[in-house]
């Protein structure tokens, strides 16, 4: 309880922030290889389309802690699944005129998201750290 206490009130409205700005080499460290490639390309297509989402985390609730399973595949450290729900403005914009392309600036969802957390060894540091592996959004809900 300890450890999600930590993940869910400091480091996830952190990491879900530089995630919707799309500022993506500052998410670097906190991601597993196959997770910072695909959020990059979902970041990089953003661009290409030249839309912005809003950035504001009003909030992170309802977490929970969905399993802790051995890693089968790398034989590394367990793997810890959390499921929390992010409350998000759902609004997009065209970044060259601000005109809204989806949802609106009073368009509150609950946001689902599901996260798998592995330790890793960091040689350079001599230290574990904590790794974001699979990032998964889960679906949606009006927030009233």
């Amino acid at each position: 309880e300890g450890w999600k206490h930590d993940v869910v009130e400091d480091d996830l409205p952190d990491i879900m922030k530089l995630f919707l700005e799309g500022r993506i080499k500052e998410l670097q460290p906190w991601l597993g290889e196959a997770v910072y490639n695909r959020l990059a390309a979902e970041i990089r297509a953003r661009k290409k389309e030249g839309v912005e989402i809003d950035t504001h985390v009003l909030g992170i609730m309802n977490s929970e802690i969905l399993a802790c399973e051995p890693d089968h595949v790398n034989k590394g450290s367990p793997i810890i699944l959390l499921h929390f729900m992010c409350q998000q403005i759902n609004c997009v914009r065209k970044k060259e005129d601000g005109s809204v392309v989806e949802g609106s600036e009073d368009d509150i969802r609950a946001n689902s998201y599901v996260v798998a957390f592995q330790r890793e060894y960091d040689e350079k540091a001599g230290e574990l750290n904590w790794k974001i592996m699979d990032f998964r959004f889960n679906g949606a809900i009006a927030y009233l």
